[in-house]
């Protein structure tokens, strides 16, 4: 979770961000173009559309094991993993310990759980594993 010292470390991170969008700043809001952009693709489309039509834990597994490398399931493994300690209020220290995840790789995790776009949380709680 972040931390700030108070209430203005927190304000002052709201009030640049609205600074930079009334200065008309395209370049802080460029990734949401891309981002629309990706999810319209036809590719991205495919890849939703197949998560999407998985029915059994076996078919998750072929499909995985096809899909990405065994690096790259293990990477994501650990993120879901950093995820749910987070929502179960762990501290990195503990969170480190148990796997592995650098500071870096939780901070970003616990950027996107609290102020992303509620990913993390929904799948917790639809599969059981948040922790508040």
């Amino acid at each position: 979770m972040f931390y700030f010292e108070n209430a203005i470390d927190k304000n002052a991170l709201v009030c640049y961000h609205i600074k930079v969008f009334k200065k008309g700043d395209q370049t802080a809001w460029k990734g949401d173009v891309d981002k629309v952009e990706l999810y319209k693709s036809e590719g991205f489309q495919l890849l939703l559309k197949s998560l999407i039509a998985l029915e059994t834990e076996e078919e998750c597994i072929a499909f995985l094991e096809d899909l990405m490398t065994r690096k790259e399931m293990s990477d994501i493994a650990q993120r879901l993993l950093v995820a749910k300690m987070l929502s179960g209020q762990s501290v990195y220290n503990k969170i480190v310990e148990e796997t592995g995840a650098s500071t870096a790789t939780i901070s970003r995790i616990n950027r996107a759980y609290h102020y992303g776009s509620g990913g993390y949380q929904t799948i917790l709680k639809k599969i059981g594993e948040e922790q508040t």
